[in-house]
C-alpha cells in the first residue's frame, strides 16, 4: 500500500488528486465538498489501484439544486461534478455516501479499468457518466458498476413515479419542462468502446435507469463494434423507473441483460431507433404495486401506460432515422412478467406511410421472442384505471418488421396468440391458459404454480433454428420450462455467461 491523504473539503480533496501515485488511497470525510473536483493523467495499476474511500459514515453533500430552467442535456465534462475523472486507468471509488449534487455525481472521459462499488447517491441528473468526445476515437472501457444504490427523487410519496406529468420530466413535449433535470440516469455514456458490467445495484424512483448512447448517429462501417459493445447488466433491481430502465440509443452490440428486477417501470426495455444486435434479454422479472402518473391529469398525459418493448416507429416528415433497426438478431426469451401494460404498444394505429409528423406503430427486425411467460392483472370495481384493459400487442406493425419469430410463450390472455392467427402465420406452440402460471406474481414470486401449462413446455432446441442464440442450461430431465425460473434457478446460458466472467477477469476480479 502506498500513501494514504485524508480529506475533509474539497479543497483538500483537489490537493490529493493531484499528488496520487499507484497503490495511494484518498480517505474522504463526509461533510460539505461544493466545488468541482477534477483526477486527471492518473494511473493506478491492477495489483496498485488508485482508491477513492469514506473515513468515516457521514454524507457528502455538495449543497446542490437542481436547475429547472436548463434543458434535458448529456452532461459534459465541464459541467458540474463531485469528481471528474480524466484519461485515468485503475481508478476504484468504493463505498462514498454522496447527496446533493446536480447536475452530476461523478464524470469520467478517456478513462479505463474505473470500478464504483458499494457506493450509496442521492440525488443528480446522472448519477455516474462516462463520456469520450465525438471527435475523438472512443477509448473509455473496461468499467465497473456494482453493489451500488441510488435514488434520484427522495420525496416521501414517489412524485416522480406517481404525481410529475412525464413530459414536464421529460422536457420539451410542448410543455415549459419544469421537472426536466430528472431526465439523466444513474448510469449514462456515450461514444465509449464498452466492456462494461453493472451488476448487484439498486436503482429507485429515477427517470431512466442504464442510458448508454454510441454517437449521435451509428458509427461508420470501420467502426463497428468498437463503440457501445459489449455491455453486461444483471442482478439489478429497477423500482419506480418513470421511463426506462435500460434504453442502449443509436448503436449497440452485444448487451446481455439478464435476472433483473423491475418493480413499476415505464417502458422497460426501450430499443427504439437502435441498430446493431446480438443482444440478450432473459431471466429478467417485472411486475407492478402500482400506476405512473396520476389519475387527475390522465387525460392529458398520455405516458401512463408503459409497455415492456419499446420499438422503432416511423414518423413521415421527421428524422429519417426513426425507422432504425436492428442489423443482428436478438432475443428476448424466458422472461416472467406479471402485466398492466402491452408486451408491445406502439404510439397509433396507422401505418408508417400514412400521416405527416405522427409515430406511427411500433416495427423491428430479426427479434426472436420464445419461452417466456406473462399473466395479466386482474381488475378491481374499486381500481380499474390500475389494471385498464389493453391489448398485450397494440399497434405492432408486423408487416414491416422482417425475420420476426414469436413462439413457445405462455400467457393468460387469449388475444395474444390471437394477433398471430390473424397475420396468417403457420404453425405455432403458444399457450394460453386460465389457469394460474405463477406462485404469488403480485409479489415478485414467479416460481412456476402447481400444475403450471409453463413447466417443462419451453422451447429446447432454439439454439438449433435462430442464428445467434447459444445453448439453453436445461432442467434434470432435459427440459426448460416456459419463464425466467427453471429448477435450477433463473434461467442460464452458460456461454453467454462465461463471457461475463472473462470480463471480469481482465478487471481484476
Amino acid at each position: 500500500m502506498g500513501n494514504t491523504y485524508t480529506v475533509r473539503n474539497s479543497t483538500q480533496l483537489k490537493d490529493a488528486c493531484k499528488k496520487v501515485l499507484p497503490g495511494d488511497h484518498i480517505l474522504v470525510h463526509g461533510g460539505r465538498y461544493d466545488e468541482r473536483v477534477t483526477l486527471e493523467n492518473k494511473s493506478g495499476t491492477l495489483a496498485e489501484p488508485i482508491r477513492i474511500l469514506p473515513a468515516d459514515d457521514q454524507w457528502i453533500t455538495g449543497n446542490k439544486k437542481p436547475d429547472p430552467t436548463r434543458d434535458p442535456w448529456i452532461p459534459s465534462y465541464e459541467d458540474p461534478a463531485f469528481l471528474c475523472i480524466d484519461n485515468c486507468q485503475h481508478i476504484i471509488i468504493e463505498d462514498l455516501k454522496i447527496k446533493h449534487w446536480w447536475p452530476g455525481i461523478l464524470h469520467a472521459k478517456r478513462t479505463q479499468w474505473l470500478t464504483v462499488r458499494g457506493c450509496q447517491l442521492l440525488h443528480s441528473s446522472y448519477a455516474i457518466m462516462v463520456k469520450d468526445s465525438k471527435d475523438q476515437i472512443a477509448l473509455s472501457q473496461n468499467v465497473l458498476i456494482e453493489d451500488n444504490q441510488w435514488q434520484q427523487d427522495d420525496s416521501p410519496y414517489h412524485d416522480l413515479w406517481s404525481k410529475i406529468d412525464w413530459r414536464e420530466a421529460h422536457g420539451g413535449e410542448g410543455t415549459p419542462g419544469k421537472f426536466q433535470y430528472f431526465n439523466g440516469a444513474f448510469f449514462g455514456a456515450k461514444n465509449i468502446r464498452g466492456n462494461v458490467i453493472i451488476r448487484n445495484n439498486r436503482i429507485s424512483d429515477a427517470y431512466n435507469g442504464i442510458r448508454m448512447k454510441s454517437g449521435d448517429s451509428p458509427p461508420p462501417l470501420t467502426g463497428l463494434r468498437k463503440v457501445n459493445t459489449n455491455v453486461h447488466i444483471f442482478n439489478n433491481s429497477f423500482t419506480r423507473i418513470r421511463d426506462n430502465p435500460i434504453e442502449p440509443e443509436v448503436y449497440a452490440f452485444n448487451w446481455h441483460v439478464r435476472h433483473n428486477r423491475l418493480l413499476d417501470c415505464h417502458a422497460w426495455f426501450s430499443l427504439d431507433n437502435v441498430t446493431g444486435g446480438q443482444w440478450y434479454f432473459y431471466g429478467n422479472v417485472g411486475w407492478f404495486e402500482s400506476r405512473q402518473g396520476s389519475l387527475d391529469d390522465h387525460a392529458k398525459d398520455k405516458h401512463t401506460m408503459g409497455r415492456v418493448l419499446k420499438l422503432s416507429y416511423a414518423i413521415l416528415g421527421q428524422d429519417p432515422d426513426s425507422t432504425r433497426v436492428p442489423t443482428d438478431p436478438w432475443f428476448v426469451f424466458n422472461n416472467s412478467w406479471h402485466l398492466r401494460c402491452p408486451v408491445i404498444g406502439g404510439a397509433n394505429s396507422r401505418i408508417p406511410t400514412v400521416p405527416a409528423g405522427e409515430p406511427g406503430p411500433d416495427l423491428t427486425a430479426r427479434l426472436a421472442f420464445f419461452n417466456n411467460a406473462f399473466a395479466w392483472c386482474l381488475s378491481s370495481p374499486d381500481d380499474t384505471w390500475l389494471c385498464e384493459p389493453i391489448e398485450l400487442v397494440r399497434h405492432f406493425d408486423m408487416q414491416h418488421s422482417s425475420s420476426i419469430v414469436f413462439d413457445h410463450d405462455i400467457c393468460n390472455r387469449p388475444d395474444f396468440m390471437k394477433f398471430f392467427q390473424h397475420l396468417g402465420w403457420g404453425e405455432h406452440h403458444g399457450i394460453t391458459t386460465t389457469a394460474p402460471l405463477f406462485a404469488h406474481p403480485i409479489d415478485g414470486k414467479f416460481a412456476l404454480a402447481a400444475g403450471s401449462l409453463a413447466r417443462g413446455s419451453g422451447w429446447v432446441d432454439a439454439e438449433k433454428q435462430l442464428p445467434g442464440i447459444f445453448a439453453l442450461r436445461l432442467q434434470a430431465d432435459a427440459s426448460i420450462n416456459r419463464g425466467a425460473v427453471q429448477d435450477y434457478g433463473l434461467t442460464q446460458v452458460p456461454e453467454l455467461e462465461r463471457e461475463a466472467v472473462a470480463l471480469l477477469q481482465t478487471l481484476g476480479l
